[in-house]
């Protein structure tokens, strides 16, 4: 044989023998590094077919240099990555674990070749580059990156028949027992509401009264806000805005939890049941900080009274100065506090499987001190946004205001309709708001427990629903 190499299958297996040389005297381009066994050097055999490899037996001759890296490497490439050789002897040595550097090339070039599974090695393309570390590792939506992407879908509320219409009637009913009990609407003041909306005030009046409930509905109020009625009646007008508004605030902050955690709102059968159990809790939550800075504001009072009876030089006077403000700290951090805890409260109420009030309070206190730059980021979105649908909702009472007086006028209709028609149309921008501003509430509430307690936003707890009636028995 003057070709410089063989191929012989022993029992199944596949062994291969290189001469260092051709038939002219040069250096085969096959040479390896570990050389033949002597006794397989000039040895011809016919090829078998290895039974643990899928590659089909190939009849071509083994003579001729053409046939040095015939059938080379496919089955015996587990061992060590010696069967796995590359034809240039400059190139390293690649001993994949699923490659094959050999192949059926007629001129004897063996860069491509079959690997174990059958398929061959140029068919395999690139790809690409493994990005998941670090932050991207976590990120999967637009969500992960920007939180407050979620609140856009509390927008929907805004345009909720249902919701719009249980904001109104808690409106209707507010507005009427406060003209019960004092003869007018002292929420909002007069000179904040101009009399006429041509062109309208598109910003001021709907988040003027909006700000004038915000505030009102804060029960702690009654200690910086008393001078709208004086201090009894203003805890009167509290208690009463308290008793109408918690409920559709329990809606309403349930409903835009659902909308930020991606799901559809509730109807309305459940919500009724979920918030008559959960109003209860609600109210006493709002009261709880009423009464523990009332206990603060004792405490002060009798400092008060002892730095007047105590006579002395400057000196007592400053001592007790000090002791004063060391007691009113604490319940400057609850007043101050409750501003934003009092309705994270309330949030968490309508949407935790615990409607413990003072366990609601806490979450509200915790989220108002320890994650602070969060609330506020997603509270300037929220504003952003809400500016920009009262803005719309003024828009569309303006021009609805203009409509309906024009007509009404047109057919010589009674004034007293025509003030009606602007007093609603007034009124809409407002109930569109505050729609709107209870359920981001309940939104945001769900972005500030992940920032906080790493808990998810999509965590959201679902009541229980009914037990489907039993069947009849049969007589």
């Amino acid at each position: 044989m003057e070709a410089g190499g063989s191929v012989i299958h022993i029992a199944g297996r596949v062994r291969i023998g290189f001469d260092t040389t051709d038939g002219a005297g040069n250096a085969g381009e096959n040479d390896v590094a570990r050389p033949a066994k002597p006794v397989l050097d000039r040895m011809h055999a016919t090829p078998m077919t290895d039974p643990l490899s899928n590659d089909t037996p190939n009849d071509t001759p083994t003579d001729g240099p053409d046939s040095t890296a015939h059938q080379s490497g496919a089955a015996d490439s587990g061992a060590d990555g010696a069967g796995r050789r590359d034809a240039d002897p400059g190139r390293p040595v690649d001993s994949g674990a699923g490659e094959s550097t050999s192949g059926n090339s007629p001129s004897g070039d063996s860069t491509s070749g079959n690997s174990p599974s059958g398929s061959d090695s140029d068919d395999q393309g690139h790809r690409g580059y493994d990005l998941e570390t670090g932050l991207l590792a976590r990120v999967r939506d637009w969500v992960d990156v920007f939180p407050w992407v979620r609140l856009g879908q509390t927008l929907r509320i805004a345009a909720s028949p249902s919701m719009l219409s249980l904001t109104a009637l808690a409106m209707a009913i507010h507005f009427l027992g406060m003209w019960f009990l004092f003869g007018s609407e002292p929420l909002v003041d007069a000179d904040r509401l101009p009399p006429q909306i041509l062109p309208p005030p598109i910003l001021t009046s709907p988040l003027a009264e909006l700000e004038s409930y915000f505030v009102t509905l804060s029960p702690t109020s009654i200690y910086w806000n008393s001078d709208r009625l004086g201090g009894g009646w203003s805890g009167v007008a509290i208690l009463w805005t308290l008793l109408v508004w918690v409920p559709p605030v329990l809606w309403l902050t349930r409903q835009g939890a659902l909308l930020t955690a991606g799901r559809t709102m509730a109807g309305n059968a459940m919500m009724s049941r979920h918030v008559i159990a959960r109003t209860p809790a609600a109210w006493l939550s709002a009261l709880v900080p009423v009464l523990c800075i009332g206990l603060i504001g004792v405490g002060l009072i009798v400092i008060g009274a002892i730095a007047r009876v105590v006579t002395g030089p400057a000196a007592v006077g400053w001592a007790m100065g000090l002791i004063a403000t060391l007691v009113a700290i604490p319940g400057g951090l609850l007043l101050f506090g409750s501003l934003i805890a009092v309705p994270l409260a309330w949030a968490a109420i309508a949407n935790e499987a615990d409607s413990d009030p003072l366990d609601a309070l806490s979450r509200g206190y915790e989220y108002f001190y320890r994650r602070p730059l969060h609330w506020i980021s997603y509270g300037l979105v929220s504003l952003v946004m809400l500016v920009i649908v009262a803005a719309m909702a003024s828009g569309v009472a303006w021009a609805s205001e203009l409509l309906c007086v024009a007509m009404i006028e047109t057919v010589g209709g009674p004034p007293q309709t025509v003030e009606a028609v602007q007093f609603w149309c007034h009124k809409f921008p407002t109930v569109v708001s505050l729609t709107l501003f209870w359920a981001m509430v309940g939104g945001v509430y769900l972005l500030v427990r992940c920032n906080a307690g790493g808990q998810e936003v999509e965590d959201l707890w679902q009541p229980k629903p009914p037990a489907p009636p039993s069947m009849p028995e049969l007589p």
